[in-house]
């Protein structure tokens, strides 16, 4: 049997819970509407010291809006960089991805191949805008107004075969 004094400890830490994850929740919602918000001078500082080309965000669920947030802080930087969006988020539901006008490409499924043989093609002579990005597998982007998504990619079957940076 349990005894009362449990269950009231118990519904006391839920309620807790429950109200520090609204109020962290609410934090996180003004945080992103608040241009001047450390966090995005942060970024905003980082995008103009180093100007880069291409950008990869991971993105999982929670985080969407706050990628939508940093994708549009490159592009007002570096207009013509490549952003990328990679994850759970962008695998299961590509389209959405899309909604926000600066993701220039989305990665489905595992994208240790499709990153690197995507990179490859922006660096290739024939120019950003002349690849034929139909032939990397794996990939969803926007073309004459449409989401073109590639054939999925295989799973890697030997992850040992993965170069780490140490």
């Amino acid at each position: 049997m349990i005894s009362h004094k449990k269950i009231s400890y118990v519904h006391t830490f839920e309620r807790y819970s429950i109200v520090r994850y609204f109020q962290q929740f609410n934090q996180y919602q003004a945080a992103i509407k608040d241009d001047s918000h450390p966090i995005w001078q942060e970024i905003k500082a980082e995008i103009t010291r180093f100007i880069p080309d291409v950008v990869g965000l991971s993105v999982a669920t929670p985080k969407v809006p706050s990628a939508f947030r940093i994708a549009r802080i490159v592009k007002s930087i570096c207009p013509s960089a490549k952003i990328i969006a990679g994850g759970q988020h962008p695998t299961l539901l590509p389209e959405e991805m899309f909604t926000c006008p600066e993701i220039d490409f989305v990665i489905r499924g595992e994208g240790e191949e499709t990153a690197g043989e995507l990179i490859d093609a922006f660096s290739s002579n024939k120019g950003i805008n002349k690849v034929d990005y139909f032939s990397i597998q794996g990939i969803s982007f926007v073309r004459n107004g449409k989401i073109v998504h590639t054939p999925e990619r295989l799973l890697l079957n030997q992850l040992d075969s993965l170069a780490f940076s140490r």
